[in-house]
């Protein structure tokens, strides 16, 4: 055999390899990992508008290189995912990651406060594409996971929690206010949903009340006449990454109870 018949192979078996080490993920893995899509397409539209602004610029240069890294991984498992269970989103796949592209070659280009209203037309495409992507996840497995909406809902607080400060960053530009009300009322609903939750475990219960409390503050923030930015992007950091764990945490609750329903039939 000829060494590029070799090379050739050897590349095939890689590729198959890595295509099962992606594909290992759980059910509610997968939606989780969706809907963490969802938060980087806004979390890298708030690195470039504060880029834009000059504000906090070496700390959001790292967070937009790091979020870009992170889409293309999840795209990689998603895609690898849903090849092994049928590839039922693999339209909605190949759409996210055309518009991915597309957004991808913005957010490389120089960050100007006269392009933002740019920015938040390809943001907002990029996020409906994820969110399409979330929503047939979430149907394909609602059967059979119960907590596939939760992940979904849970998931989504990260998400508001970066559109709110790119909004908030954005207020003086004229956008819409009514979008940004609307981002925090359906952070503040989805909380008290979150909260209700009879899956709730007693930690999972301690911490969304954390959330509430740095929640609480958020509020006193958006009232204050005085733009607050910097405290208000540390404080959604904090959110961003309580929820980020709380959304984990959900993830593992369905990963258990699928196995132990699958453990009941085989029994």
């Amino acid at each position: 055999m000829r060494f590029g018949q070799w090379l050739a192979m050897g590349i095939a078996l890689f590729l198959a390899c890595s295509s099962l080490s992606w594909a290992t993920i759980s059910e509610g893995e997968a939606v989780n990992r969706a809907g963490q899509q969802r938060m980087l397409s806004q979390r890298m539209a708030k690195n470039w508008s504060l880029l834009a602004q000059k504000a906090f610029v070496s700390v959001q240069q790292t967070q937009m290189e790091q979020a870009m890294q992170r889409f293309d991984d999840n795209l990689k498992e998603l895609r690898a995912y849903d090849q092994v269970h049928g590839q039922q989103a693999q339209v909605s796949l190949v759409a996210l990651t055309e518009q991915w592209q597309i957004y991808q070659a913005f957010l490389r280009s120089s960050p100007m406060p006269q392009k933002q209203k740019d920015l938040l037309v390809l943001a907002e495409k990029i996020l409906q594409r994820a969110e399409t992507v979330v929503q047939q996840l979430t149907a394909q497995h609602q059967s059979s996971n119960v907590l596939s909406k939760t992940i979904a809902v849970s998931g989504r607080q990260r998400m508001l929690s970066q559109r709110i400060v790119l909004l908030y960053a954005a207020r003086d530009q004229k956008n819409d206010p009514q979008t940004y009300q609307q981002a925090i009322s359906a952070f503040s609903q989805a909380l008290v949903d979150l909260k209700k939750n009879p899956k709730n475990t007693p930690e999972i219960r301690k911490r969304l009340q954390d959330v509430e409390v740095r929640w609480n503050f958020a509020q006193h923030i958006f009232s204050q006449p005085k733009p607050l930015l910097r405290v208000l992007e540390a404080n959604c950091e904090l959110l961003l990454k309580e929820m980020d764990e709380i959304t984990s945490m959900y993830a593992g609750l369905s990963a258990s109870a699928k196995s132990m329903a699958t453990s009941a039939k085989t029994a």
